[in-house]
């Protein structure tokens, strides 16, 4: 709110309660004066309501982000935890979905990339949110 409204807003609080004492010349300037204030009021709130749902939106997508990750992680985890565990073929399965952990195959990228650009992915989407 610029100060020309809190002017006005201190205005027409002054003269409402001097209401009848009021000429109607002056009740049409401060029926226009509160009615300009309602319009420049109303903006403000819809300016503010738009703000707060695009951080909503901001905050579902990051949400959405990190759970992805998490999902990622936990696959990475299980994979490990098949081949320690002899990897009788848990995670043969899903050879397909999930990422190479070595770089013997050509085109295969290690885990330790994958991760190290979804952190920086990460860190990148949180830095043009202005989140720290």
């Amino acid at each position: 709110m610029n100060a020309y409204s809190c002017k006005v807003q201190c205005r027409v609080l002054r003269d409402v309660a001097g209401i009848e004492k009021m000429s109607s010349a002056a009740l049409c300037e401060l029926y226009d004066e509160m009615d300009s204030l309602v319009r420049e009021l109303s903006e403000e709130l819809v300016l503010e309501l738009a703000r707060r749902d695009e951080l909503e939106y901001e905050k579902e997508l990051k949400n959405q982000f990190i759970s992805l990750l998490l999902s990622v992680q936990r696959r990475h985890k299980a994979l490990v935890d098949s081949k320690l565990r002899g990897g009788s073929g848990a995670g043969n399965s899903k050879a397909k979905d999930t990422p190479c952990t070595g770089s013997a195959q050509p085109g295969c990228v290690s885990f330790h990339v994958f991760v190290f650009v979804i952190r920086l992915l990460l860190l990148l989407c949180l830095g043009m949110c202005g989140t720290r």
